[in-house]
Order: structure tokens, then sequence, then C-alpha cells
């Protein structure tokens, strides 16, 4: 784990985490930390195994601290701080290779991850927008549906479909 310094010219070493993880999500928390979660073991070679660890980067410290396992593990997937502090992770692949539905929540206050049910399909490499109101806005590149995240029902809506033949989702806010 390396960190850039915007205001020097070089990276910063750091510790090593427990797990070499790609395909895995890194979302700044409220502090500086940055909470990565999932992913696959390894360097990319060989066996290719989905993580259900997440750690927290601590940039005062330059160290790397474990926090609670996922409760799927995953990679592939979405990850956005909503505006409570808490973390959605919602979509990506399992052990299998299938796509999931699952999402779940990462709590900062207990360091852990609690489920919040299905989205309304399961989603591969799910784009993830927060929208002004606290709610997000979950579409990806195969499915024409596109659905919202309610973080005070901790439910998923489908609220419409995008336009069939666009391969890769993309979403800019009006006014933003």
């Amino acid at each position: 784990l390396q960190a850039f310094e915007p205001h020097g010219t070089e990276t910063l070493a750091t510790s090593v985490p427990e797990n070499q993880r790609w395909r895995h999500t890194a979302t700044l928390l409220a502090g500086g930390t940055v909470l990565g979660a999932g992913g696959i073991a390894g360097d990319g070679q060989g066996e290719q195994s989905p993580l259900s660890s997440a750690e927290l980067y601590l940039p005062g410290q330059r160290d790397v601290q474990p926090v609670a396992d996922l409760n799927v593990p995953r990679y592939g997937h979405a990850a956005i701080r909503l505006l409570d502090g808490t973390v959605l992770l919602l979509g990506g692949f399992d052990a299998a290779g299938e796509i999931v539905a699952d999402a779940e929540l990462f709590l900062p206050d207990s360091q852990s991850f609690e489920a919040v049910g299905l989205m309304t399909i399961a989603r591969g490499e799910p784009l993830a927008t927060l929208l002004e109101d606290g709610r997000v806005l979950v579409a990806d590149g195969t499915s024409e549906e596109v659905e919202v995240y309610d973080p005070v029902g901790r439910q998923f809506v489908e609220v419409g479909r995008r336009g069939p033949g666009a391969r890769q989702a993309s979403v800019t806010l009006a006014g933003a």
C-alpha cells in the first residue's frame, strides 16, 4: 500500500495490508480514514478468491487496521459513503463468479457490516451515485433497470429503465 501526498512529488510508504487485493473498493470516510473492502486475493495471477475481509487505512499513522468481515465475499462491487457516514456496498461477483444482488452497510462506529437486503436485480460492476436527498441511484452497463436505494427504509426500488443499447453506464446530476 502506498499513499500519495498531493502537495509532494512522491508516494509515501505505509504498512502492509493484511491481504493483497485487487478489484476491491476504497471509500473515503469522515476524518480521512479509508475503508478497503472485498476484492480478489493476490496479485491477479493464479487462483482468484473473493475476499470478505475489510481494512481501514489510517493516514495519520500510515497504518492499516483490520475490521469485521463483509457478510458476502465480493469483488467488482460498488461502495459509496452515505450522508450519515455509513458506507453502502452493493452487487459485484461471488466466489463462483456469479453476479450478486446483496447489499450491506459498513457502520464506522462499530467497524462492522450489516446486511440491508437485495437490490431489485443482481448487478456486476454497478454504478452508485449519491443523490442530494441522501438516496443512491444504482445502474450498470448490462441491464436497463435503474433503481434507488432509500437509506431511511433500507430498501431498493426500481425507478425506471434507461434506453436500450447503452452498454456503459454513466450518471451526471443536472445542476451539479
